[in-house]
């Protein structure tokens, strides 16, 4: 059985979707390019031998344009420039190391995850994953509450400065 997501949950996933959308909006104005932000979405991991999707917390991916049959307009894999997987209790290991690797294999070049209190508190953490050219994920940067004053502070794969109260606004 698959519980929804907490409240504190759910406020940092509205958090990180309205920034990144108001960052990839900027991004595409200036770069001529067309990204969507969006949360809960399935993104199709393969199709053989059986259709396998997961539905991160957060995707950026590129804007669909043609016609993609049973999929519709869903993004697959390597449409996304970015996943964001915010830790609960009951998905720790899926997050931390199952997803990890199958967003690896799938392409994804960017993977954030993002830690609670006690998983049901405020954002305590924020690392930032870049895919490398051996196919596995290196840690680009982790932000620590009370360390860091920005949650984040990055150019990619869109620029976007946050702090923890706004990654925390409404809780």
């Amino acid at each position: 059985r698959c519980e929804r997501p907490t409240p504190s949950h759910q406020s940092i996933q509205v958090n990180l979707v309205v920034t990144f959308r108001e960052a990839v909006k900027r991004a595409d104005a200036k770069d001529e390019t067309c990204h969507r932000a969006i949360a809960d979405i399935d993104v199709l991991i393969s199709e053989a031998p059986r259709f396998h999707f997961r539905s991160p917390d957060v995707v950026v991916y590129r804007c669909i344009t043609e016609e993609r049959g049973r999929w519709g307009d869903r993004p697959y894999a390597s449409d996304c420039v970015l996943v964001v997987e915010i830790v609960s209790a009951d998905s720790v290991t899926t997050d931390v190391r199952d997803k990890r690797a199958e967003y690896a294999a799938a392409g994804i070049p960017n993977y954030w995850i993002v830690r609670m209190t006690n998983n049901n508190g405020p954002a305590i953490s924020v690392e930032r994953l870049l895919l490398a050219y051996d196919g596995q994920y290196i840690s680009q940067e982790l932000c620590v509450r009370g360390r860091d004053f920005h949650a984040v502070d990055t150019a990619t794969p869109s620029r976007l400065k946050l702090t923890w109260e706004q990654l925390d606004e409404g809780l």
